[in-house]
């Protein structure tokens, strides 16, 4: 049998690696997301670094950041997950309802970090900031002035996040992510 898990570094400022994001992928071939099913995606994508390939041999001692959909975050799949090394991303599409920020409460008490992806800023995301540790800003999506912005208003409501700049492809978006004091890079 064969599995398959893509994985991307993430490093601090000084460019060590303090973690990796680990990614869906359903054959060599096509080393691209191709899954329709995110919730199905996401188990597959548990199981092969968990059981299949095992965690210490993807990450080491570094950490796995691992999207989790509104399903997923809902279950009880985090029972049987440790959150020594696995940082939870809560999807961009996910609605902070009250099951849904329940289930994070529950998360923290368990120990996980968890960490918002492709943020962009609504005030509908108010009490789910005040929760997780770290905020991804998609540096394609986001632009110039309002990655300053929206660090500002964040911290207005969280001055303990921590900020990941995200598709960071040149020297120059790494400089200017210093620069605005993200912590770490993707």
């Amino acid at each position: 049998m064969n599995v398959y898990v893509a994985k991307q570094a993430i490093v601090d400022r000084f460019n060590n690696i303090m973690g990796y994001e680990l990614l869906f992928r359903d054959n060599y071939a096509q080393n691209r997301y191709t899954a329709t099913d995110g919730d199905k995606a996401t188990l597959e994508l548990l199981q092969n670094s968990i059981v299949n390939i095992g965690m210490s041999k993807l990450v080491g001692t570094k950490k796995a950041f691992i999207n989790f959909t509104d399903n997923i975050l809902k279950s009880n799949i985090c029972s049987f997950i440790s959150p020594q090394n696995i940082i939870i991303e809560i999807l961009e599409d996910i609605k902070p309802t009250e099951r849904i920020m329940d289930s994070c409460k529950l998360l923290k008490e368990k120990g996980f970090v968890l960490a918002l992806d492709d943020f962009i800023f609504n005030n509908t995301y108010v009490d789910l900031i005040k929760l997780v540790d770290i905020i991804k800003i998609d540096f394609f999506i986001t632009k110039n002035v309002e990655r300053k912005n929206v660090m500002k208003k964040i911290h207005a409501i969280n001055r303990d996040i921590k900020f990941l700049a995200e598709k960071i492809e040149t020297s120059n978006d790494f400089k200017e992510a210093l620069s605005l004091g993200y912590s770490y890079f993707q």
